[in-house]
Protein backbone atom coordinates (compact mmCIF):
# COMPACT_ATOMS: atom_id res chain seq x y z
CA UNK A 1 0.00 0.00 0.00
CA UNK A 2 3.32 2.04 0.30
CA UNK A 3 5.29 2.14 -2.52
CA UNK A 4 6.10 -0.29 -4.89
CA UNK A 5 7.97 -3.91 -4.22
CA UNK A 6 9.38 -6.12 -6.93
CA UNK A 7 9.06 -9.70 -6.42
CA UNK A 8 10.24 -13.16 -8.53
CA UNK A 9 7.39 -14.94 -9.76
CA UNK A 10 8.12 -18.71 -10.32
CA UNK A 11 8.26 -19.75 -13.89
CA UNK A 12 4.95 -21.77 -14.20
CA UNK A 13 2.59 -20.01 -12.40
CA UNK A 14 -1.11 -19.84 -13.70
CA UNK A 15 -3.43 -17.02 -13.61
CA UNK A 16 -5.73 -16.19 -10.71
CA UNK A 17 -3.31 -17.66 -8.40
CA UNK A 18 -2.29 -15.23 -5.06
CA UNK A 19 0.70 -14.82 -3.82
CA UNK A 20 1.45 -13.50 0.02
CA UNK A 21 4.02 -10.65 0.88
CA UNK A 22 4.59 -10.94 4.26
CA UNK A 23 4.85 -7.75 6.63
CA UNK A 24 3.77 -5.57 3.51
CA UNK A 25 0.38 -5.23 4.25
CA UNK A 26 -1.80 -1.91 6.02
CA UNK A 27 -0.83 -1.43 9.74
CA UNK A 28 -2.86 -2.70 12.17
CA UNK A 29 -4.17 0.30 14.37
CA UNK A 30 -3.97 -1.66 17.81
CA UNK A 31 -1.16 -3.83 17.45
CA UNK A 32 0.99 -1.50 15.47
CA UNK A 33 2.01 -4.63 13.55
CA UNK A 34 2.06 -4.67 9.20
CA UNK A 35 -0.30 -7.06 7.91
CA UNK A 36 0.38 -9.32 4.77
CA UNK A 37 -0.71 -8.20 1.57
CA UNK A 38 -1.61 -10.81 -1.70
CA UNK A 39 -0.91 -9.89 -5.14
CA UNK A 40 -3.19 -11.99 -7.30
CA UNK A 41 -1.46 -12.74 -10.65
CA UNK A 42 -3.39 -11.75 -13.87
CA UNK A 43 -1.60 -12.72 -17.47
CA UNK A 44 -2.55 -10.88 -20.42
CA UNK A 45 -1.75 -10.97 -23.73
CA UNK A 46 -1.81 -8.72 -26.48
CA UNK A 47 -4.56 -8.84 -29.31
CA UNK A 48 -2.37 -8.92 -32.36
CA UNK A 49 1.75 -10.23 -32.55
CA UNK A 50 3.65 -9.76 -34.96
CA UNK A 51 5.36 -12.20 -37.69
CA UNK A 52 8.24 -12.44 -35.25
CA UNK A 53 6.13 -12.90 -32.43
CA UNK A 54 4.24 -15.84 -33.76
CA UNK A 55 6.58 -17.48 -35.31
CA UNK A 56 8.04 -17.88 -31.64
CA UNK A 57 4.88 -18.76 -30.42
CA UNK A 58 4.62 -21.46 -33.13
CA UNK A 59 8.04 -22.66 -32.09
CA UNK A 60 7.52 -23.25 -28.48
CA UNK A 61 4.15 -24.97 -29.13
CA UNK A 62 6.36 -27.29 -31.40
CA UNK A 63 8.36 -27.78 -28.10
CA UNK A 64 5.11 -28.16 -25.63
CA UNK A 65 5.49 -25.51 -23.87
Amino acid sequence: PDGTKSIKVPAGIKPGTKMRLKNLGFIEPKTKKRGDLFAKIEVSMPKELTKEQLAVAEQLRELGL
